[in-house]
C-alpha cells in the first residue's frame, strides 16, 4: 500500500493508490474495493443479450449503460 505525499491540495484528499494502476482514492476502503477490478477471474453476470456483442458486467448498472451508449 502507498500512501502519496504531494504540495497539491486536490491530492491531498486522495492518499491511497493502487498497487495495480496507481489510481489514488481518499479512502483506503474504496481503494481495496477498486483493487477488485483488477481480478480477471471476478464475477459478471450481467451479460448484454445483442448479436454478437461479448460483453458482460460486474453492475447492473454498467450493463445498462453500456447499452444505451453502444446499442
Amino acid at each position: 500500500l502507498e500512501i502519496l505525499s504531494s504540495n497539491r491540495p486536490e491530492d491531498q484528499k486522495k492518499r491511497f493508490a493502487c498497487p495495480i494502476c496507481n489510481r489514488c482514492f481518499a479512502r483506503k476502503f474504496n481503494m481495496q474495493t477498486h483493487q477488485t477490478t483488477h481480478d480477471v477471474d471476478r464475477v459478471k453476470p450481467f451479460v448484454c443479450n445483442y448479436p454478437d456483442c461479448d460483453h458482460s458486467f460486474t453492475r447492473k448498472h454498467d450493463l445498462k449503460r453500456h447499452i444505451y451508449g453502444i446499442h
